[in-house]
């Protein structure tokens, strides 16, 4: 279960009207969050699927299993694409060096 804390720091269905007020690093920080909670429950439902489809608990849901595992591959990589990006923001927008390029 989600505890009230970790809702009452997450921004409304509709937010243009505070992000007009907030700082630009506040709504970054504020998407990041979002998309950040979502790839972590996608995660955990899909590995929860995969898992009961696996363990043959869930047979009816079977032909789900490889949807899933595909699902949570995906999750996986959005969730990490998301830490990524963050840490890059912050590297840029904290007036040090950007992290160095793969192409030297």
């Amino acid at each position: 279960m989600i505890s009230e804390e970790k809702i009452a720091h997450l921004p409304a269905l509709h937010p243009q009207q505070e992000e007009e007020h907030a700082p630009h690093g506040e709504k970054h920080k504020r998407k990041w969050r979002v998309g950040h909670e979502l790839s972590k429950t996608g995660m955990i439902v899909s590995l929860t699927i995969v898992a009961l489809t696996g363990l043959r608990i869930l047979r009816p849901m079977m032909p789900l299993h490889p949807i899933a595992g595909v699902a949570l591959v995906g999750f996986a990589l959005w969730h990490v694409y998301q830490k990524d990006q963050r840490a890059v923001h912050s590297k840029t927008h904290s007036g040090k060096h950007a992290l160095p390029s793969h192409h030297e």
